[in-house]
């Protein structure tokens, strides 16, 4: 299933009927452990319900259960941790999911205002799309996007991403193996890499990565400077 969550539909973006595309630069961001410190709200979610008597373990043991498809749901996680406590265990998790904007990584609002200014943002993440969508709403960054896509499907698999925003895209996101993906189907665009952990990444890893939005702001403030001022005609390798 694919959302869009802002009710903004994406094929809504201008394609010029001649064959060419509009000039403006598109960014599409991931959210979770890019724009979302993840890590820090699913510790957060725990501590909302270890007063039910839920032990780290079975904390772990609940999370890591995400069904045949793979995606966390705030019901089944609920259940797996105490059936008879479930709907009490539903209100402790969405409480603390509704202080979302506490887990907004420093350098996001800063960077977000900085690219609206300078690009048509797009948000497209995975994951269940009520969860995606709790999170993103209490985090208040609905505003700096033009369009805002959830999906349960891998992002590469997505039909339905306007042409203009491929050609024409840099693509934002912490997941080294998405990255490739995304790089595989849409070779035309720019790909750069978040690395806010400081993983080890391979060394067959061709993508530009940085340590956080702040060394990645300089980079597309200089790409966008040489862009805006047509001094490159061509691709600027990634």
């Amino acid at each position: 299933r694919d959302h869009c969550v802002t009710g903004v539909q994406t094929c809504a973006l201008p394609i010029c009927y001649n064959g060419s595309v509009p000039k403006k630069t598109h960014i599409i961001m991931d959210f979770d452990r890019t724009i979302l410190d993840t890590g820090s709200l699913t510790k957060g979610m725990y501590e909302a319900v270890r007063g039910f008597g839920i032990s780290r373990e079975a904390w772990n043991i609940a999370l890591a259960d995400r069904g045949e498809e793979n995606i966390l749901r705030i019901e089944r996680l609920a259940h797996n941790l105490n059936p008879r406590k479930t709907q009490h265990l539903i209100d402790a998790l969405e409480k603390e999911v509704s202080d979302a904007t506490w887990y907004l990584y420093p350098d996001v609002r800063p960077f977000l205002s900085f690219a609206s200014h300078q690009a048509e943002l797009h948000l497209l993440t995975l994951g269940d799309a009520d969860f995606q969508r709790s999170k993103i709403e209490a985090a208040g960054i609905n505003s700096f996007f033009t369009t805002i896509t959830t999906t349960e499907k891998p992002k590469h698999e997505l039909k339905n991403l306007p042409l203009s925003t491929v050609e024409h895209g840099i693509f934002i996101n912490d997941s080294i193996q998405e990255t490739r993906d995304m790089a595989g189907v849409y070779r035309w665009a720019r790909h750069l890499h978040i690395n806010r952990e400081g993983v080890q990444l391979p060394l067959d890893f061709p993508f530009k990565s940085f340590r956080d939005l702040v060394e990645l702001r300089v980079y597309l403030e200089e790409l966008l400077d040489v862009q805006a001022a047509g001094k490159q005609t061509n691709p600027i390798p990634n």
